[in-house]
Protein backbone atom coordinates (compact mmCIF):
# COMPACT_ATOMS: atom_id res chain seq x y z
CA UNK A 1 0.00 0.00 0.00
CA UNK A 2 1.45 3.36 -1.04
CA UNK A 3 1.45 5.91 1.77
CA UNK A 4 1.27 9.64 1.02
CA UNK A 5 2.66 12.13 3.54
CA UNK A 6 0.92 15.49 3.93
CA UNK A 7 1.01 18.53 6.20
CA UNK A 8 -2.58 19.47 7.03
CA UNK A 9 -2.75 22.04 9.84
CA UNK A 10 -0.06 24.55 10.72
CA UNK A 11 0.26 27.62 12.95
CA UNK A 12 2.89 30.34 12.61
CA UNK A 13 3.27 32.80 15.47
CA UNK A 14 4.78 36.29 15.29
CA UNK A 15 6.22 37.60 18.57
CA UNK A 16 5.90 41.31 19.43
CA UNK A 17 7.26 43.32 22.34
CA UNK A 18 4.18 45.47 22.87
CA UNK A 19 0.64 46.14 21.70
CA UNK A 20 1.71 48.88 19.28
CA UNK A 21 4.17 46.59 17.51
CA UNK A 22 1.49 43.89 17.42
CA UNK A 23 -1.01 46.28 15.82
CA UNK A 24 1.53 47.54 13.27
CA UNK A 25 2.59 44.06 12.16
CA UNK A 26 -0.99 42.81 12.08
CA UNK A 27 -2.07 45.65 9.78
CA UNK A 28 0.96 45.03 7.55
CA UNK A 29 0.08 41.35 7.30
CA UNK A 30 -3.57 42.10 6.51
CA UNK A 31 -2.56 44.60 3.82
CA UNK A 32 -0.30 41.95 2.27
CA UNK A 33 -3.14 39.41 2.17
CA UNK A 34 -5.60 41.94 0.75
CA UNK A 35 -3.37 42.43 -2.30
CA UNK A 36 -5.03 39.25 -3.57
CA UNK A 37 -8.45 40.18 -4.91
CA UNK A 38 -9.66 36.57 -4.65
CA UNK A 39 -9.29 36.68 -0.85
CA UNK A 40 -11.39 38.59 1.65
CA UNK A 41 -10.30 39.52 5.17
CA UNK A 42 -13.18 39.46 7.64
CA UNK A 43 -12.62 41.12 10.98
CA UNK A 44 -14.20 39.56 14.09
CA UNK A 45 -17.65 40.59 15.26
CA UNK A 46 -17.15 40.79 19.01
CA UNK A 47 -20.92 40.93 19.58
CA UNK A 48 -21.00 37.37 18.25
CA UNK A 49 -18.07 36.41 20.52
CA UNK A 50 -15.76 36.03 17.54
CA UNK A 51 -12.05 36.51 18.21
CA UNK A 52 -10.23 35.55 15.02
CA UNK A 53 -9.77 37.42 11.77
CA UNK A 54 -10.84 35.14 8.92
CA UNK A 55 -9.24 34.96 5.49
CA UNK A 56 -11.86 33.67 3.07
CA UNK A 57 -12.28 32.72 -0.55
CA UNK A 58 -15.99 32.83 -1.32
CA UNK A 59 -17.54 30.74 1.49
CA UNK A 60 -14.37 28.89 2.41
CA UNK A 61 -12.16 29.95 5.30
CA UNK A 62 -8.55 29.54 4.15
CA UNK A 63 -6.85 30.73 7.35
CA UNK A 64 -7.46 32.54 10.63
CA UNK A 65 -5.42 35.17 12.43
CA UNK A 66 -5.61 35.45 16.20
CA UNK A 67 -3.90 37.81 18.64
CA UNK A 68 -3.10 37.67 22.33
CA UNK A 69 -0.52 38.00 25.09
CA UNK A 70 1.56 35.55 27.11
CA UNK A 71 4.12 35.56 29.89
CA UNK A 72 7.63 34.93 28.53
CA UNK A 73 9.19 34.59 31.98
CA UNK A 74 10.47 37.07 34.55
CA UNK A 75 13.17 39.72 34.48
CA UNK A 76 16.01 40.13 37.02
CA UNK A 77 13.63 41.89 39.41
CA UNK A 78 11.04 39.13 39.28
CA UNK A 79 8.66 41.15 37.13
CA UNK A 80 6.71 39.28 34.46
CA UNK A 81 7.88 39.74 30.87
CA UNK A 82 4.74 40.15 28.77
CA UNK A 83 4.88 39.42 25.04
CA UNK A 84 2.20 39.97 22.42
CA UNK A 85 1.64 37.57 19.55
CA UNK A 86 -0.07 37.15 16.19
CA UNK A 87 -1.01 33.55 15.36
CA UNK A 88 -1.69 32.62 11.72
CA UNK A 89 -3.60 29.34 11.64
CA UNK A 90 -4.09 27.16 8.56
CA UNK A 91 -6.54 24.29 9.07
CA UNK A 92 -6.81 22.12 5.99
CA UNK A 93 -3.82 22.32 3.66
CA UNK A 94 -4.59 18.90 2.20
CA UNK A 95 -8.33 18.45 1.90
CA UNK A 96 -8.00 16.70 -1.49
CA UNK A 97 -10.03 19.52 -3.00
CA UNK A 98 -7.56 20.78 -5.59
CA UNK A 99 -8.64 24.43 -5.75
CA UNK A 100 -8.82 24.90 -1.97
CA UNK A 101 -5.56 23.04 -1.35
CA UNK A 102 -3.82 25.21 -3.93
CA UNK A 103 -5.21 28.42 -2.40
CA UNK A 104 -4.28 27.37 1.15
CA UNK A 105 -0.75 26.31 0.30
CA UNK A 106 -0.16 29.36 -1.87
CA UNK A 107 -1.26 31.69 0.92
CA UNK A 108 0.81 29.83 3.53
CA UNK A 109 4.01 30.07 1.52
CA UNK A 110 3.27 33.63 0.46
CA UNK A 111 2.87 34.72 4.09
CA UNK A 112 6.02 32.79 5.06
CA UNK A 113 7.96 34.50 2.25
CA UNK A 114 6.61 37.88 3.37
CA UNK A 115 7.77 37.26 6.95
CA UNK A 116 11.12 35.82 5.84
CA UNK A 117 11.75 38.99 3.82
CA UNK A 118 11.18 41.33 6.78
CA UNK A 119 13.98 41.14 9.35
CA UNK A 120 11.82 42.89 11.93
CA UNK A 121 9.35 39.98 11.96
CA UNK A 122 10.28 37.23 14.41
CA UNK A 123 8.11 34.13 14.08
CA UNK A 124 8.07 30.48 15.03
CA UNK A 125 6.13 27.33 14.24
CA UNK A 126 3.77 26.58 17.15
CA UNK A 127 1.66 23.72 15.74
CA UNK A 128 1.87 21.26 12.88
CA UNK A 129 -0.15 18.19 11.90
CA UNK A 130 1.74 15.50 9.99
CA UNK A 131 -0.46 13.04 8.09
CA UNK A 132 -0.06 9.63 6.51
CA UNK A 133 -2.81 9.00 3.94
CA UNK A 134 -3.78 5.58 2.62
CA UNK A 135 -6.24 4.91 -0.19
CA UNK A 136 -8.19 2.32 1.74
CA UNK A 137 -11.27 1.98 3.88
CA UNK A 138 -11.00 2.81 7.57
CA UNK A 139 -11.23 -0.78 8.77
CA UNK A 140 -8.03 -1.74 6.90
CA UNK A 141 -5.96 0.64 9.01
CA UNK A 142 -4.61 0.20 12.55
CA UNK A 143 -2.31 2.29 14.73
CA UNK A 144 -0.44 1.23 17.86
CA UNK A 145 1.66 3.43 20.13
CA UNK A 146 4.64 1.17 20.75
CA UNK A 147 6.63 3.65 22.86
CA UNK A 148 4.45 4.87 25.70
CA UNK A 149 5.03 8.06 27.65
CA UNK A 150 4.90 7.82 31.43
CA UNK A 151 1.69 9.10 33.05
CA UNK A 152 -0.12 8.93 29.70
CA UNK A 153 -3.07 6.63 29.07
CA UNK A 154 -3.90 4.88 25.81
CA UNK A 155 -6.94 3.24 24.31
CA UNK A 156 -6.86 -0.53 23.98
CA UNK A 157 -6.78 -1.70 20.37
CA UNK A 158 -10.02 -3.61 20.74
CA UNK A 159 -11.77 -0.87 22.71
CA UNK A 160 -14.84 0.76 21.19
CA UNK A 161 -14.62 4.54 20.88
CA UNK A 162 -17.18 7.32 20.52
CA UNK A 163 -17.10 7.57 16.73
CA UNK A 164 -17.17 4.57 14.42
CA UNK A 165 -14.67 5.96 11.90
CA UNK A 166 -12.34 7.88 14.25
CA UNK A 167 -9.89 6.28 16.66
CA UNK A 168 -7.84 8.28 19.16
CA UNK A 169 -4.60 6.72 20.34
CA UNK A 170 -4.11 8.66 23.58
CA UNK A 171 -6.85 8.74 26.19
CA UNK A 172 -7.06 12.35 27.37
CA UNK A 173 -9.58 14.82 28.70
CA UNK A 174 -10.30 17.89 26.58
CA UNK A 175 -8.33 20.05 29.01
CA UNK A 176 -5.30 17.77 28.82
CA UNK A 177 -5.50 17.59 25.02
CA UNK A 178 -4.86 21.34 24.87
CA UNK A 179 -1.74 21.00 27.02
CA UNK A 180 -0.35 17.84 25.43
CA UNK A 181 2.98 18.04 23.60
CA UNK A 182 1.66 15.65 20.97
CA UNK A 183 -1.24 13.36 20.26
CA UNK A 184 -2.44 11.20 17.39
CA UNK A 185 -5.51 9.64 15.88
CA UNK A 186 -6.73 8.17 12.60
CA UNK A 187 -10.01 8.54 10.79
CA UNK A 188 -11.89 7.86 7.57
CA UNK A 189 -11.34 11.03 5.57
CA UNK A 190 -13.77 9.91 2.86
CA UNK A 191 -16.63 10.23 5.31
CA UNK A 192 -15.43 13.46 6.90
CA UNK A 193 -14.81 15.36 3.65
CA UNK A 194 -17.29 13.52 1.41
CA UNK A 195 -14.67 12.21 -1.02
CA UNK A 196 -15.75 9.89 -3.82
CA UNK A 197 -13.01 7.31 -3.17
CA UNK A 198 -11.71 5.52 -0.05
CA UNK A 199 -9.10 7.46 1.94
CA UNK A 200 -8.00 6.94 5.54
CA UNK A 201 -5.72 9.33 7.39
CA UNK A 202 -3.38 9.01 10.37
CA UNK A 203 -2.57 12.35 11.97
CA UNK A 204 0.19 13.23 14.43
CA UNK A 205 -0.35 16.61 16.05
CA UNK A 206 2.79 18.34 17.31
CA UNK A 207 1.70 21.17 19.57
CA UNK A 208 3.40 24.26 21.02
CA UNK A 209 4.79 22.36 24.03
CA UNK A 210 6.64 19.93 21.73
CA UNK A 211 7.85 22.63 19.33
CA UNK A 212 8.97 24.94 22.15
CA UNK A 213 11.20 22.12 23.42
CA UNK A 214 12.47 20.70 20.13
CA UNK A 215 11.85 23.37 17.51
CA UNK A 216 11.82 21.88 14.01
CA UNK A 217 14.70 19.47 14.56
CA UNK A 218 14.08 16.57 12.21
CA UNK A 219 15.47 13.93 14.56
CA UNK A 220 12.90 14.95 17.21
CA UNK A 221 10.07 14.91 14.67
CA UNK A 222 11.19 11.52 13.34
CA UNK A 223 11.40 10.12 16.88
CA UNK A 224 7.85 11.34 17.55
CA UNK A 225 6.59 9.60 14.40
CA UNK A 226 8.46 6.41 15.27
CA UNK A 227 6.59 6.08 18.56
CA UNK A 228 3.65 4.77 16.54
CA UNK A 229 3.18 1.80 14.24
CA UNK A 230 0.81 2.91 11.46
CA UNK A 231 -0.31 -0.23 9.65
CA UNK A 232 -2.31 -1.33 6.63
CA UNK A 233 -3.92 -4.78 6.51
CA UNK A 234 -5.14 -5.99 3.16
CA UNK A 235 -6.78 -9.02 4.81
CA UNK A 236 -9.19 -8.05 7.61
CA UNK A 237 -9.04 -11.54 9.09
CA UNK A 238 -5.27 -11.17 9.49
CA UNK A 239 -5.79 -7.76 11.10
CA UNK A 240 -8.30 -9.18 13.59
CA UNK A 241 -6.00 -12.06 14.56
CA UNK A 242 -2.93 -9.83 14.84
CA UNK A 243 -4.64 -7.26 17.05
CA UNK A 244 -6.16 -9.94 19.29
CA UNK A 245 -2.76 -11.59 19.75
CA UNK A 246 -1.05 -8.26 20.41
CA UNK A 247 -3.65 -7.34 23.03
CA UNK A 248 -3.58 -10.78 24.67
CA UNK A 249 0.21 -11.26 24.72
CA UNK A 250 2.10 -10.58 27.95
CA UNK A 251 5.42 -10.05 26.17
CA UNK A 252 6.96 -6.59 26.23
CA UNK A 253 6.02 -4.34 23.31
CA UNK A 254 9.20 -4.82 21.26
CA UNK A 255 8.97 -8.61 21.52
CA UNK A 256 5.33 -8.48 20.44
CA UNK A 257 6.31 -6.33 17.45
CA UNK A 258 8.95 -8.88 16.44
CA UNK A 259 6.88 -11.99 17.15
CA UNK A 260 3.82 -10.75 15.25
CA UNK A 261 5.97 -9.26 12.44
CA UNK A 262 4.19 -5.92 12.63
CA UNK A 263 6.84 -4.37 10.38
CA UNK A 264 5.31 -6.36 7.50
CA UNK A 265 2.19 -4.18 7.73
CA UNK A 266 3.80 -0.89 8.69
CA UNK A 267 3.74 2.28 6.56
CA UNK A 268 6.02 5.25 7.15
CA UNK A 269 5.87 9.00 6.81
CA UNK A 270 8.20 10.49 4.20
CA UNK A 271 10.75 12.31 6.37
CA UNK A 272 12.39 13.89 3.33
CA UNK A 273 9.08 15.48 2.33
CA UNK A 274 8.55 16.93 5.82
CA UNK A 275 12.09 18.30 5.94
CA UNK A 276 11.77 19.84 2.47
CA UNK A 277 8.40 21.39 3.35
CA UNK A 278 9.84 23.08 6.43
CA UNK A 279 13.02 24.18 4.64
CA UNK A 280 10.97 25.89 1.93
CA UNK A 281 8.65 27.43 4.52
CA UNK A 282 11.43 29.06 6.54
CA UNK A 283 13.70 30.02 3.65
CA UNK A 284 11.42 31.12 0.82
CA UNK A 285 12.09 34.74 -0.08
CA UNK A 286 9.37 37.12 -1.22
CA UNK A 287 11.47 38.13 -4.23
CA UNK A 288 11.39 34.55 -5.52
CA UNK A 289 7.66 34.13 -5.09
CA UNK A 290 5.02 34.43 -7.79
CA UNK A 291 1.29 34.44 -7.16
CA UNK A 292 0.68 30.85 -8.26
CA UNK A 293 4.03 29.27 -7.41
CA UNK A 294 5.10 27.26 -4.42
CA UNK A 295 7.53 24.38 -4.61
CA UNK A 296 7.02 21.49 -2.24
Amino acid sequence: MRAVTNIDNITLQITCDDKEEQREKLEGLIAFVEERDFLKVIRPQYAKKERDIKIRNKRNTIAKIGTGVYCAGKDMNGKKIVKHYIAIKFAGLSKYIKRLDSLSNNLLFSIAAYMNSHESIEYTLTAIDICIDLECRFEHMAVICTKHVSRSQYYELTEKQTYITTNNIERMSKAKLKRAALRSYFYYKTRKDKLDYPLSRYELKLNSKFLKTHGVKMDAIENALNRYHVMYFKDLAVKKTTIEEYTRSELDRQKKIDTLKLEDYRVYADINYIEHFLNVLFNLDEALLTVDRYDI
